[in-house]
C-alpha cells in the first residue's frame, strides 16, 4: 500500500474507481465539473464517493473552466459541507482548479483556494 503518496488521480466519475484508487493509498483526488468534458462528474456522485472514504487525509481538486462564479462557489460549499461531515476541515482539503482559459477578472472575484493549470504549447 502507497499510504500518505503525493499522487494525484484525476478525473474520477465513479464510486468503484474511487475506492480502489482510495485502497492503493491515493489520498488525492480532482473531479471534473466541466460539462463538456468526458470525465464530466455530477455533484451528487462527488458527495457519494466522500462519504463513502469518509478519511480526514483526503484532499480535493474540482476543476472547473468558464463557469459563473456563483455556480464555483455553490458546489464549492456543497462539497465542503460533505468534507466537513465525514472528517473535519482542520486543514486546507478542498481547491478549486481552473483552466489557463479563465478571465482574470473573474478569479480575483472568487474566495475559494484556487490552483491554475497552465497549457504549455
Amino acid at each position: 500500500m502507497m499510504r500518505n503518496c503525493l499522487l494525484r488521480v484525476e478525473n474520477i466519475y465513479d464510486s468503484a474507481s474511487a475506492q480502489l484508487a482510495y485502497q492503493l493509498g491515493i489520498r488525492y483526488f480532482l473531479f471534473d465539473f466541466r460539462p463538456r468534458s468526458y470525465t464530466f462528474v455530477q455533484k451528487h456522485i462527488v458527495e457519494e464517493i466522500l462519504t463513502q472514504i469518509s478519511d480526514p487525509e483526503l484532499k480535493v481538486w474540482l476543476r472547473f473552466s468558464q463557469d459563473k462564479t456563483f455556480v464555483m462557489e455553490h458546489i464549492f460549499e456543497d462539497i465542503k459541507r460533505v468534507l466537513s461531515s465525514v472528517g473535519g476541515l482542520s486543514a486546507p482539503r478542498l481547491f478549486v482548479e481552473l483552466g489557463d482559459d479563465e478571465n482574470l477578472e473573474m478569479l480575483t472575484q472568487l474566495r475559494l483556494p484556487l490552483s491554475l493549470e497552465i497549457s504549455h504549447q
